[in-house]
């Protein structure tokens, strides 16, 4: 085996590279000269014609379609020349065509490299050609051989070795290519089962969101809907799927329906609605959440914010009371005037009142649970009335709501009955002492309520 063979990298010759796409130049030659070779660059096949005589190199890496001269011409110039016919010739190819292989013999071509290509592959193949020109003796026919292809005749001028080593450079660059396409799909296979499991995986969660998710299409039909949507719009996916959808689907607008369920309390939705796909046409993504307990919650955050106006303005009628009530009192007045408190001095209607304070406890916390109307505030104003009847002032009244308000918490179980009893309790002692606070005004005014009104209550806890 000649000497060179031993470090095919290490020859004084460069290799000529011919490329007219500087880019693809410049990455082939920067692959050559990290691995050792020494390269010059031609920038067609007529230049590459021109620097292979000037420079004689080891090796000639050409591609085929180029301006001016492609890289079958460019062989055949070579091959034909007495000067420069031994110098190896790899041509770049697609291999796309099969007149490709027939060019490749036609010109002389001794190896093809498949694009793309590696760094790996790229080097393997110049060391066999390095190899198989070095074996390669003139022994064979020189003889050319003619043949028919794809209505064309070609000349073949390749000696049966080169042949040989050409087919087999392209048996091994198809073998390579089907292995890149069996490693594709497999690659292929396994991002489709990807997909399909993470298509699943997201089906999985839209069917268990608890936010309903329903396609409509431009036309204003369902075509897809999930699990919750059929329970927060009351219907069954039949009845859904490819009918009208019934609410508004106006992109970027967001509307609260109430759902009405037979048996149950009504729902409120809110309906919100963006523009999205659907199979590949435009369509509306509406999601439907229940906001039944925020709006439940709006409702009792206005409640307490009422009821926070109203303490407000009992505390100013309270400041009232203490006014009237704060003018000196003798002993014989006492009684009259409530230094001497109700409960002392009135025990029995003291506990008519305690009963009635009660029974408009119980009444307030059912008001509370159950949406029904009492008239509470009415029955304070005749308790004010009768409390006013007996000269009562803020301590009695606070008597009254303490006493009854011990007697109903030790009754009751629960804490959260307990909490509820405290607050609605809270409200009535201070509407209480409002209407109180009222009456001794208008009382000092001159003015009162009609004689009937105002014994009402009273008569009716003497009874």
């Amino acid at each position: 085996m000649p000497d060179f063979l031993n470090n095919v990298q290490n020859f004084p010759a460069p290799v000529l590279v011919v490329e007219d796409s500087a880019t693809q130049a410049e990455v082939l030659r920067r692959t050559l000269v990290e691995k050792g070779y020494s390269v010059v660059v031609a920038k067609d096949g007529a230049v590459g014609l021109a620097m292979a005589k000037e420079f004689k190199p080891k090796l000639i890496i050409s591609d085929i379609v180029m301006p001016e001269m492609n890289g079958f011409e460019l062989c055949r110039r070579i091959k034909t020349d007495k000067e420069i016919k031994d110098i190896p010739v790899i041509l770049l190819t697609q291999l796309s065509d099969p007149a490709n292989v027939i060019s490749g013999l036609e010109c002389g071509a001794d190896s093809f490299i498949t694009k793309p290509y590696g760094a790996k592959h790229l080097m393997l193949k110049i060391k066999e050609v390095f190899s198989n020109h070095a074996l390669q003796k003139d022994t064979e026919s020189d003889r050319d051989i003619e043949i028919f292809f794809a209505d064309n005749v070609y000349r073949i001028t390749a000696k049966r070795r080169q042949i040989l080593n050409l087919l087999l450079s392209i048996y091994e660059s198809a073998a390579k290519k089907n292995d890149d396409l069996i490693a594709t799909q497999k690659k292929l296979v396994s991002a489709n089962e990807q997909l399909e499991a993470s298509t699943e995986l997201f089906t999985n969660i839209i069917e268990r969101t608890v936010v309903g998710i329903v396609i409509v299409s431009n036309e204003g039909l369902v075509r897809y809907c999930n699990r919750s949507a059929t329970v927060l719009l009351n219907r069954t996916e039949g009845k859904l799927l490819h009918a009208p959808f019934g609410f508004p689907a106006v992109p970027d607008l967001s509307t609260e329906v109430e759902i009405t369920h037979e048996g149950e309390k009504n729902r409120v939705v809110e309906i919100r609605v963006e523009k999205t796909e659907w199979e590949n046409k435009s369509a509306r993504l509406v999601m439907i959440r229940d906001v039944t307990e925020r709006r439940r919650a709006e409702e009792v955050a206005q409640h307490a914010w009422e009821n926070a106006e109203r303490i407000e303005l009992l505390e100013k009628e309270l400041r009232s009371l203490a006014d009237l009530a704060s003018g000196p009192q003798t002993g014989v007045t006492a009684r009259m005037y409530g230094v001497v408190s109700l409960q002392e001095g009135f025990p029995d209607t003291f506990s008519k009142l305690t009963d009635s304070y009660g029974e408009l406890m119980d009444l307030a916390l059912e008001q509370q649970v159950y949406k029904v109307k009492h008239d509470i505030s009415g029955r304070l104003v005749s308790m004010a009335e009768t409390l006013g009847f007996y000269k009562a002032g803020p301590r009695d009244v606070v008597d009254i709501h303490t006493t009854t308000l011990k007697a109903k918490t030790r009754k009751t179980a629960t804490v959260g009955k307990k909490k509820a009893y405290t607050g609605e309790g809270w409200i009535m002692v201070l509407e209480l002492m409002g209407h109180l606070a009222s009456f001794y005004r208008n009382r000092a005014q001159g003015t009162s309520a009609p004689t009937d009104q105002k014994h009402a209550e009273t008569n009716r806890i003497e009874k």
